[in-house]
């Protein structure tokens, strides 16, 4: 269904009954990625609530927003819209920043548990106290190659996107990907790239004081373990690293089993 904020119309997915899931999907595609996860969260009796992002899948395609705070001030205003309370949010890659500006920026009451997936956390841009950042001229030219050849800049990227396992046993979902990123407009992939890239979230990251889970594919090529995930959850106060052995970047297709089983764990074991 849809709904409309003030500046922007949503698409959304509820299903269930139960206590909150609320799932925020990876840069370039929709909330369609979880689809493997939405059948075992209502079996565990979940209510299951999935996003597309603005300018992604069926939401509307707007000229800007696509700033964190507007992108998380979206986020929160599905869980005011359905008046949601404690809630489970998870968001893997992008979904990942955005969820945690919503818990660690604007200190959201409605959540009670998070989940953080393959998340590029807590500062991918070298900065004077982040020196083993990666270079601002170097994140522009990815960016610039997208611009001049995105088809051949998403065949360049796929690679590994799976961890071990072959990308020949995920034909559909690896076509999907690609597709789904291909026809995501332009200047939406290129200004969400800049948002996820530039953020510095580690002050935020360290003021999170509710159960928060880290799950991390050890052959992630898009968001190392060592420089993201390990960083990430070294910061939390309250936090813990689940790793996927193999495990890449698309961890929540190529391992759906080990990451859903992850996920319902944490949020049985840590639940207040």
């Amino acid at each position: 269904m849809d709904i409309h904020l003030d500046d922007i119309r949503l698409h959304i997915e509820d299903r269930g009954a139960g206590r909150p899931v609320v799932l925020l999907h990876p840069w370039g595609l929709d909330s369609r990625a979880f689809d493997p996860h939405i059948g075992p969260l209502l079996e565990a009796g979940h209510r299951c609530i999935t996003i597309d992002r603005r300018g992604h899948g069926r939401s509307e395609l707007a000229m800007g927003g696509y700033d964190l705070d507007t992108l998380s001030r979206d986020v929160l205003g599905v869980l005011d819209h359905l008046d949601l309370s404690d809630v489970l949010l998870v968001g893997h890659s992008m979904g990942g920043t955005e969820a945690a500006h919503v818990v660690g920026g604007f200190r959201s009451p409605r959540v009670s548990q998070l989940v953080l997936s393959a998340a590029p956390l807590p500062c991918v841009e070298a900065r004077p106290d982040r020196p083993d950042g990666i270079p601002r001229d170097m994140l522009v030219a990815n960016r610039e190659a997208m611009s001049c050849d995105l088809g051949g800049w998403i065949e360049a990227n796929s690679e590994g996107y799976w961890g071990t396992a072959d990308a020949g046993d995920w034909p559909l979902a690896t076509e999907w990907t690609k597709r789904r990123l291909y026809e995501t407009p332009l200047p939406v992939l290129l200004a969400c790239n800049s948002t996820t890239v530039e953020a510095d979230l580690r002050a935020e990251l360290a003021a999170i004081t509710i159960p928060t889970l880290v799950i991390h594919g050890d052959a992630d090529r898009s968001a190392p373990l060592d420089f993201t995930g390990r960083q990430t959850a070294a910061l939390l106060p309250n936090g813990s690293l689940h790793v996927i052995a193999g495990g890449g970047h698309g961890i929540y297709t190529s391992f759906a089993p080990a990451w859903i089983a992850a996920v319902l764990e944490f949020s049985r074991a840590t639940r207040r």
